[in-house]
């Protein structure tokens, strides 16, 4: 298949999944916030379970950032910018806010941790916050490696004036 055919496919797959951001954001996280809300035993954490909640539509935000930052470099790929100073920007920009999303994601595991005797299905929550903090970390420096790679790249096509 061609190179555009595929960046097209892709990019009509990413909008999609931020129509499935957008209703985790807008349906699921809020419904989840009202289950939690009415548990019998909430109201010594309510205050806490408020913050963890807002924190995840802060990360959803951040997800849905990072879906257009990666529809923007599926663009900037069809156009044959890759191997371009901007594009290897964007991909830092990507492996920043993977930081930073582990770091924000590392904070909420701590705090369900040292209060877990109060939260409802605690242990669940926890084994599912360790899934998504190890594949966030892993994307980040898959994102890294490539941006290195192609950075590598454009510097061995500048220093022997080659076409890439």
């Amino acid at each position: 298949m061609n190179r555009n055919t595929l960046a097209k496919a892709l990019q009509g797959l990413i909008v999609l999944f931020i129509g499935v951001v957008a209703l985790a954001a807008f349906f699921v996280i809020p419904n989840l916030y009202w289950f939690f809300m009415e548990w019998p035993d909430v109201e010594a954490i309510q205050v806490n379970m408020k913050v963890i909640f807002a924190i995840a539509e802060v990360l959803l935000a951040m997800f849905a950032v990072a879906l257009v930052i990666i529809i923007d470099l599926l663009n900037m790929f069809s156009k044959d910018l890759t191997y371009t100073e901007p594009f290897t920007n964007k991909l830092r920009n990507l492996s920043v806010m993977c930081g930073i999303s582990s770091v924000i994601i590392s904070g909420v595991g701590l705090n369900i941790l040292f209060r877990r005797a109060n939260i409802p299905y605690s242990s669940g929550i926890l084994a599912g916050i360790l899934v998504v903090l190890a594949l966030v970390m892993i994307v980040g420096v898959v994102i890294a490696l490539i941006r290195t790679i192609v950075i590598e790249a454009t510097e061995y096509k500048e220093e022997n004036d080659l076409t890439v």
